[in-house]
């Protein structure tokens, strides 16, 4: 006859985990990665598993940035024009059914014009931590390194607009593109 062991659920979880960290393949730790604050570079499948699995047993936490909650998407779209409070729809809202690939109205604008709006917004929702260190982020070098495309726009009330892309993957140029 067979052992039987009694497993708790915390272990139990640990146990399908480490499983699951043993069909990964290298993006898809470096992602697992990732989504714990880390950055692994420089290391073999095999460690990079036994890394994970460590991760697992110490139960590190998927850290969500603010700008992943529902409550920050509904910050965003809600701003203040001529004095007064005005709600849009959050951008993911099923109601915004008129995306547009023709770009004609956009204003021309340049990264330093992003960078000073992204200033006036310093202690409210970007710190000064996060304003200083924008250039590491994920989302600047996927722009920079070319892996934004088929940029839309949908026309809001107030002369004002929503500009959503896709993204490449850095893996992988030929991957199916994830929403932005």
């Amino acid at each position: 006859m067979g052992h039987v062991t009694n497993v708790n659920n915390g272990d139990r979880l640990k146990l399908v985990m480490s499983f699951n960290i043993n069909s990964l393949l290298k993006p898809q730790l470096k992602d697992f990665f990732i989504e714990r604050g880390m950055t692994v570079s420089d290391y073999s499948v095999y460690q990079l598993r036994e890394l994970a699995t460590k991760a697992v047993e110490l139960n590190l936490p998927v850290l969500r940035s603010p700008d992943d909650s529902i409550e920050f998407l509904r910050r965003r779209s809600c701003v203040i024009i001529v004095g007064k409070i005005v709600d849009f729809p959050i951008v993911s809202s099923k109601e915004l059914n008129k995306w547009s690939d023709d770009l004609r109205q956009i204003p021309d604008f340049t990264q330093a014009d992003v960078f000073i709006y992204l200033l006036s917004k310093a202690n409210t929702e970007w710190s000064p931590t996060r304003l200083k260190n924008y250039k590491f982020k994920r989302g600047f070098k996927l722009h920079k390194s070319n892996h934004i495309h088929s940029v839309y726009c949908h026309e809001l009330t107030h002369n004002q607009i929503y500009v959503r892309s896709l993204c490449i993957p850095e893996t992988s140029q030929s991957a199916d593109p994830c929403r932005t």
